[in-house]
């Protein structure tokens, strides 16, 4: 079973962030689009399509209460949002904008109590 977590484990490789490289380039909203958009495409597509190649042939291998099997349900259930914002480089990849904008508000109902 370890050796099955550490072949995905494997697959994921270090994917540079684009906004510091924007930031340190400066470049316009249009250039880091389209740096968006093709170290996505040279970076998270294959390895996405791989994680699901995989999950696709590990899945029926597995008896399907065990944790694992579980998670690859999940993840194969999601594919089409995660390919939606994998190929969509308009999309964030991470939520920190909304979780920095009601921080605030959280802080503040926490204060009044």
């Amino acid at each position: 079973m370890r050796a099955r977590v550490c072949a995905a484990s494997v697959m994921m490789p270090a994917c540079g962030p684009v906004r510091e490289t924007a930031a340190a380039q400066q470049l316009s909203p249009a250039a880091h689009l389209a740096l968006r958009t093709q170290r996505r495409a040279q970076e998270s597509v294959p390895v996405v399509r791989t994680l699901f190649a995989w999950a696709t042939t590990e899945l029926p291998t597995l008896p399907p209460k065990l944790p694992l099997a579980k998670a690859l349900a999940y993840l194969l259930a999601q594919r089409t949002g995660l390919e939606r914002a994998v190929t969509t480089p308009e999309a964030r990849l991470d939520n920190n904008g909304v979780e920095n904008a009601i921080r605030p508000l959280k802080l503040g109902v926490k204060n009044w109590l």
